[in-house]
C-alpha cells in the first residue's frame, strides 16, 4: 500500500497560544484554517509540503471557545494541552493506478 503524510497535528490550549508557538518555533505564522463544529474545535494551517510530500501541512488545533460543546470526547487530546504538543498525524492512502 502506498501512503503519504497528510498532516501533523499540534494541539494547544488556545489557537492564539498555538499560533504564537508556531511563530516562535518555525518563524512563520500559520495561515487561516477553519472550524470543526462536530468536534468543537478550530484550527490554523501551515503548508509543510516538500517534493516527497507535496500536500503535507501542519495543523494547529484548539478547543473553540465559541463552539457548542460537542457532547462527546474529542479524538484529539487537546483540551488538557498546557503547552502546544504533537497529538497525532494523519496519513492519506494513495490509490494504486493499477487498481483503477
Amino acid at each position: 500500500m502506498n501512503c503519504d503524510i497528510d498532516h501533523l497535528v499540534i494541539g494547544a490550549a488556545s489557537l492564539a497560544q498555538g499560533t504564537a508557538w508556531c511563530e516562535a518555533t518555525f518563524g512563520v505564522v500559520p495561515g487561516p484554517g477553519g472550524v470543526h463544529p462536530l468536534m468543537g474545535t478550530h484550527n490554523r494551517l501551515l503548508s509543510i509540503g516538500t517534493e516527497a510530500f507535496p500536500n503535507a501541512y501542519l495543523e494547529i488545533i484548539a478547543i473553540d471557545p465559541e463552539a457548542a460543546p460537542p457532547g462527546r470526547a474529542s479524538a484529539t487530546p487537546i483540551a488538557s494541552s498546557v503547552q502546544p504538543s504533537a497529538t497525532r498525524r494523519s496519513i492519506a492512502t494513495l490509490r494504486d493506478p493499477a487498481w483503477i
